[in-house]
């Protein structure tokens, strides 16, 4: 059973988000998309930074496909929790302008801080400031997701996750996902910079964020033990994308890759609950 207090695995990196969407679109306004149409899980929002832009299309496409809905999704290259800036709105920005739009959810799912972690790196209590004054800003009786920050190179990634999980003693209604612990065996997923992702890298997250507003929706109705309807195994699902975009399927690929997603989706997405690893 995972309780209200869990852990399953998501990050972000170290460095100024933007490289994903380029920096044309890093400074230019969020990519914003609301769905009002009432499916099985929602509504939901998903408030991002450009490590949720690669595969844009196909987050919106899955979304739909899923039966996520009413659904809001604000994604903005360089993206700071509350630091505000004329040219990238922070956090705090998207929730308001989501419900000046009129989209106040019951569910959110958080996947920023890795714009933040260059103050965490010099003062670690500036996590929790941040953390806490985007949770005010939702409010105490909100369902919020926030997803692990994480990066292939040093950063201050951990010291931002151990305060979302430090959190959760303070707000009842925050679930921690680690995105760390599914990107860190996957190098191949990063690039140079070790924050944005290669096209296998952004499918797998585009399929971790649509799980991610799953569950959120699920928490939010009261669900003990909301289960993903759909388990992804993020490597598998990246390997068939990269295929498709690459060379022309063959039958053999075919069956290679659904032996892949039936053999490592058990074990490649998990959720960690306390000193507890429930897999999905």
């Amino acid at each position: 059973m995972i309780s209200r207090r869990t852990l399953l695995a998501a990050a972000l990196g170290s460095l100024p988000a933007g490289a994903l969407l380029g920096s044309s679109q890093a400074s230019a306004r969020p990519i914003v998309a609301t769905d009002t149409t009432l499916r099985r899980y929602g509504p939901v929002m998903l408030i991002g930074d450009s490590t949720c832009g690669g595969y844009i299309g196909g987050l919106h496409s899955e979304l739909v496909a899923r039966s996520v809905g009413p659904f809001r999704y604000d994604i903005q290259g360089s993206r700071s929790i509350t630091r505000a800036s004329s040219k990238y709105p922070s956090g705090l920005a998207a929730v308001s302008a989501a419900r000046a739009d009129g989209f106040d959810p019951k569910a959110f799912v958080v996947a920023l801080g890795a714009n933040d972690l260059w103050f965490v790196a010099r003062r670690a209590s500036v996590a929790s400031t941040m953390i806490d004054a985007l949770l005010a800003e939702i409010g105490a009786d909100r369902t919020v997701v926030f997803l692990t920050t994480y990066s292939t190179r040093p950063s201050a990634a951990p010291r931002f996750n151990a305060a979302l999980v430090k959190a959760t003693a303070t707000w009842p209604h925050l679930h921690v996902l680690d995105w760390a612990a599914v990107a860190a065996p996957h190098r191949q997923w990063h690039t140079a910079d070790g924050v944005h992702f290669t096209p296998q890298g952004a499918v797998a997250r585009d399929h971790y964020l649509v799980d991610a507003m799953i569950l959120a929706s699920q928490w939010a109705d009261g669900v003990v033990d909301p289960q993903v309807p759909r388990p992804v195994a993020p490597a598998a699902v990246a390997t068939k994308a990269a295929t498709r975009h690459n060379v022309r399927r063959t039958t053999k690929a075919k069956r290679t890759t659904r032996t892949r997603r039936s053999s490592r989706s058990k074990r490649t997405t998990v959720v960690v609950h306390r000193s507890r690893v429930v897999r999905l």
